[in-house]
């Protein structure tokens, strides 16, 4: 049962990574609620066809009958999870950038404002 965790982590690193480059630059209180859309995908996933799945292995039969033809077709299945992953590992490192380009510019301006004074 590890791979059907594992095949379900795709869709779990890019929020997380969002989170956690939000939590360093803005205040971390309540930033999971605000942020859990992402997550969205995740959920679909691992209710779609994860459960399901897993249902099925238990029961011995595909009780779920677009089960079998993801199992045959999970090409399908991981380019999708690999090209959400890239989509956010994109859009996380533009986030990083924007922030880190933001914070150069306050902290030097603060640095003059202090030398100044």
């Amino acid at each position: 049962l590890g791979f059907l965790l594992d095949s379900g982590a795709r869709y779990l690193i890019g929020p997380l990574i969002l989170i956690y480059i939000k939590s360093l630059f803005e205040n971390p209180v309540g930033l999971v609620k605000k942020n859990r859309i992402h997550f969205l995908p995740a959920i679909i996933y691992y209710v779609v066809l994860i459960i399901p799945l897993i249902i099925s292995i238990i029961s011995r039969k595909f009780l779920f009958p677009y089960i079998k033809y993801a199992m045959e077709h999970d090409t399908i299945i991981v380019f999708i999870e690999s090209a959400f992953l890239l989509i956010y590992t994109i859009y996380n490192l533009r986030l990083f950038n924007k922030y880190r380009n933001l914070m150069k510019s306050s902290f030097s301006n603060l640095e003059e404002q202090i030398l100044a004074g």
